[in-house]
């Protein structure tokens, strides 16, 4: 007796029907909250939303920025695999640099994210917020 591992295809159509269902669910709370707050500067309509992401997607400078922003957090994401890479090596062979980086690791862990983020937009240059995020 064979078992397949990937789902059947009722239950790849269930789980597709269910994605829709929880994003038509979300886009209608996103509605009703556009109509409760009724700001346009505070929240966007959906359809406000899909109207100026319709115009800007034809643009050059959209994806030119899209692909810089992803080159970015790449940046950020080879920086980190380096650093952790080295400094995992290090403090491996070398028990003072690790005793040393230990504290370091417990403040980065217990401090949240958005900290970082916002420290990052007051000390940094716009275009490296995304590259020190993501490291």
């Amino acid at each position: 007796m064979t078992t397949s591992i990937t789902p059947s295809k009722s239950k790849r159509s269930r789980i597709g029907l269910r994605r829709v269902l929880v994003g038509v669910i979300w886009l209608g709370i996103w509605a009703v909250l556009y109509r409760v707050v009724g700001q346009d500067v505070l929240l966007a309509s959906p359809a406000q939303v899909m109207h100026t992401l319709g115009r800007l997607v034809v643009t050059s400078e959209f994806w030119l920025s899209v692909g810089n922003s992803l080159l970015r957090v790449l940046m950020g994401f080879l920086l980190a695999v380096t650093a952790g890479s080295v400094l995992a090596v290090l403090t491996s062979f070398v028990p003072a640099a690790r005793a040393f980086l230990l504290p370091a690791i417990g403040t980065i862990k217990a401090t949240p994210v958005a900290s970082f983020i916002i420290l990052a937009l007051i000390w940094l240059h716009s275009d490296r917020v995304s590259v020190f995020i993501a490291f």
